[in-house]
């Protein structure tokens, strides 16, 4: 098995309608239950507002021990960096059916947390792990590193999971999203 880092990554853009600062949180929050033993956090992604994505790296630079902004990257760094890390979390809220990034995370054996939405379910294979968002926002953040605490304790290897392509492939519903997602996975595996 491919060896996993302590480290949980997060791929999405950096603005605020995409709940970047909340997944900052949450990752001070995993920061501060696990004490010591917290992972690193990784962020792939850039933002069209400079000074936003200045304040956001700013701000988790001040409240996380070890973090990463890496930019931009192509297809193949991204999938490396996911295919290393023991959890991906997408706080991605206004996102119906989640990015890519919850299917590559699946197949790379990476557990993938989101906010449990309706839409994702019908998506996505019962592999990813969603969190109910309650009316108050803060109990629900912490609900989210919970149960990323939970994954990164546990033992990391998880197998790749080869049915999410065939789940994709039969999947009527949402077509051309998860055509998307299968021409992607193809592009990096070859397969």
């Amino acid at each position: 098995p491919d060896e996993k880092k302590n480290q949980v990554i997060c791929v999405n853009r950096l603005t605020y309608h995409k709940g970047v600062d909340q997944t900052i949180a949450i990752c001070r929050l995993i920061q501060d239950l696990m004490g010591d033993n917290a992972p690193e956090f990784v962020f792939v992604s850039t933002g069209s507002e400079q000074w936003y994505v200045q304040m956001l790296q700013e701000t988790a630079k001040s409240w996380l021990k070890k973090v990463t902004f890496t930019g931009w990257v192509d297809n193949y760094t991204k999938m490396r960096l996911i295919k290393q890390s023991k959890v991906l979390l997408d706080n991605e809220w206004p996102e119906g059916f989640g990015g890519m990034c919850l299917a590559e995370a699946l197949w790379a054996g990476t557990q993938p947390i989101a906010w449990e939405r309706r839409s994702k379910r019908e998506v996505y294979p019962a592999g990813l792990n969603m969190v109910q968002k309650s009316p108050d926002l803060w109990d629900s953040m912490r609900a989210m590193a919970e149960v990323a605490v939970g994954y990164l304790t546990e033992d990391p290897y998880r197998p790749p999971d080869p049915s999410v392509k065939e789940f994709l492939r039969e999947k009527r519903s949402h077509e051309s999203h998860a055509k998307g997602i299968l021409e992607v996975l193809e592009k990096i595996t070859g397969k």
